[in-house]
C-alpha cells in the first residue's frame, strides 16, 4: 500500500498524569486522504483472549511494521494490557505510540496504544476506547454499528446477510419460482412479503442464473412505464439515471406496442443469462383508482405471448386478492400459481429478533429482554413492522448497546404501554411505506 501524507492539527490535547489517565491527543486532518475512511471504535467491556493487531514505524522501518498481540484487561489505572503473540513477530516499540489496536474479535478499535515494556516480558499497553470518547464525546459517533434492523423498510438484495427468520419459506418460494411462469407471493399487510420476495428469493435465484429486474408500479408514470425502467437498468447498466430518463418514454412505447420478447432477448444477451426474472413489487398498486393501467400491465405480463425464459414474481396484499383474480388477464395467470405467507412462527420471530444482534460484534441483549420482547410483540396482525420500528430505534437510542441497562427496556416498556396506539399509527405508515 503507497504511503500517503497529510496534514493534521491538535484538536484536543490531554497530558499525561500520575494515575495513567491522560496521555491522549485527539488530531484533527485539515483534508481528507484518499482512500481512508473511518474504523469503528469498540467500548469492550471483555477482551480478555481476544486477537489484536496494530501497525506502528519502529526506527529503521519506514514503510511500517505489524504487531500481534493477544489482549488481556484492564489494570487499576484503566490501561488495558496487551502480551505479544504465541507466534512472536514485531513487539511494541518506538513508533507505535498513538496506534489504534484493533480486536479481531469485536471488529473494531478497542483502543490505542500508548506505552510499552522496554525488556521482557513483551507486554504493551493501551488506553481503552472508553476512555478516549470521555475525553472527547464527540468520537461517540463512530462506536455506533451499522443497524441490522430496517424498521418500516423492506428488506432488499443487499440485506441478504441480514435476513432472518423465513429460510423455509425462501427456499419453497425459490422452488415455486423456478417450476412456474408466474407465482404469486400474497398475505396481509406486514408480514414481510416484499423482503422474502427480494431479500430471501432473489439473491438465490440471481445465483441460479437469472437475470433480475424489480419494479414498483407506482414509480413511474404509469405501470408499463415502471417495467421499462427496470429493463433499461439491465440494458444500459453504465448510463446515468438522467440518460436512462431521457430514452424511457421511447422503450415504454416499444414495450406496449408489443416488443417485450425482443427486449427480453437483448437483456438476456448483455448480462449473459438464460432466464429472466421481472419482480413486480406491490402489485396492488397497480389495482388503484385507474383500472386501465393493470389492463396494461396484465397485457405485458399475464398472456401466453410471454417468452419462455420469463418468470414472473409479484407480491400481493390479501385484501387485494380478490380484485385480482377477477381480472381477465392477471386472474387466470395468478390462481393456480399463489404462495400464501403466514405470520411468523415462535421460532422465527426469535430468531428474527436475536439473530441480527449476535451478528454484530459488541452488541446484546441485556439478560432476558430477548423473551419480553417476544411476549410483548404477540402476534396481532402488523406486528412485523412495529417489532422493526422499535428495535431499530432501541439500536440507535442505546449506542448499540442493547446489553445496557436502562434506554432499552424503558422504550420498550414505553412502547407496551402505548401498544395499541402505537401499533394503530405504525401499521398505517407500514401500509404506505415499502414493507409488504
Amino acid at each position: 500500500m503507497p504511503r500517503t501524507q497529510g496534514r493534521a492539527r491538535i484538536a484536543h490535547w490531554m497530558p499525561a498524569h500520575d494515575s495513567g489517565a491522560g496521555d491522549i491527543a485527539v488530531l484533527r486532518l485539515l483534508s481528507p486522504i484518499p482512500g481512508a475512511r473511518a474504523v469503528r471504535l469498540v467500548e469492550a467491556v471483555d477482551t480478555w483472549g481476544h486477537a489484536a493487531r496494530a501497525f506502528g514505524f519502529p526506527v529503521g522501518r519506514p514503510g511500517g511494521v505489524w504487531h500481534s498481540g493477544v489482549l488481556r484487561d484492564r489494570q487499576a489505572g484503566g490501561w488495558v494490557q496487551a502480551d505479544l503473540a504465541a507466534s512472536g513477530g514485531y513487539r511494541v516499540t518506538g513508533g507505535f505510540s498513538g496506534s489504534p489496536v484493533w480486536d479481531d474479535q469485536l471488529g473494531g478499535v478497542v483502543g490505542m496504544i500508548t506505552v510499552a515494556e522496554t525488556g521482557d516480558p513483551p507486554a504493551s499497553y493501551l488506553v481503552p476506547t472508553d476512555t478516549l470518547l470521555a475525553a472527547r464525546p464527540e468520537l461517540l459517533e463512530l462506536t455506533l454499528p451499522p443497524s441490522p434492523f430496517r424498521g418500516l423498510a423492506a428488506f432488499c438484495e443487499a440485506d441478504v446477510s441480514l435476513f432472518y427468520g423465513r429460510a423455509t419459506e425462501s427456499a419453497e418460494l425459490v422452488e415455486q419460482v423456478i417450476s412456474q411462469k408466474w407465482t404469486c407471493l400474497v398475505g396481509p399487510s406486514g408480514c414481510g412479503k416484499s423482503s422474502l420476495a427480494l431479500a430471501g428469493a432473489v439473491p438465490q435465484l440471481r445465483a441460479g442464473g437469472f437475470a433480475v429486474a424489480v419494479l414498483r408500479p407506482s414509480t413511474g408514470s404509469s405501470p408499463a412505464a415502471a417495467l421499462a425502467a427496470a429493463l433499461l437498468r439491465l440494458l444500459e447498466p453504465d448510463f446515468s439515471e438522467s440518460a436512462r430518463l431521457a430514452i424511457l418514454p421511447n422503450v415504454t412505447a416499444l414495450l406496449t406496442s408489443g416488443t417485450l420478447p425482443d427486449v427480453v432477448a437483448r437483456v438476456l444477451h448483455l448480462q449473459e443469462c438464460d432466464r429472466l426474472l421481472i419482480v413486480v413489487d406491490q402489485l396492488e398498486e397497480a389495482f388503484g383508482p385507474t383500472p386501465e393501467a393493470a389492463g396494461v400491465l396484465g397485457g405485458l405480463l399475464f398472456t401466453d405471448r410471454l417468452p419462455e425464459s420469463v418468470h414472473v414474481l409479484t407480491t400481493l396484499r390479501a385484501d387485494f386478492l380478490e380484485a385480482v383474480l377477477a381480472h381477465p388477464a392477471a386472474g387466470p395467470s395468478l390462481r393456480r400459481c399463489l404462495y400464501a405467507l403466514g405470520p411468523l412462527e415462535p421460532g422465527q420471530l426469535r430468531e428474527v429478533v436475536a439473530a441480527p444482534v449476535d451478528a454484530v460484534p459488541g452488541v446484546g441483549y441485556e439478560s432476558g429482554l430477548v423473551e419480553r420482547i417476544l411476549t410483548d410483540t404477540g402476534d396481532a396482525p402488523g406486528a412485523l413492522p412495529l417489532l422493526g420500528f422499535t428495535l431499530s430505534r432501541a439500536l440507535a437510542l442505546t449506542r448499540g448497546r442493547i446489553s445496557g441497562v436502562g434506554p432499552v427496556s424503558a422504550l420498550w416498556l414505553a412502547v407496551v404501554r402505548r401498544r395499541t396506539a402505537t401499533a394503530r399509527c405504525l401499521t398505517r405508515c407500514a401500509t404506505s411505506s415499502t414493507t409488504a
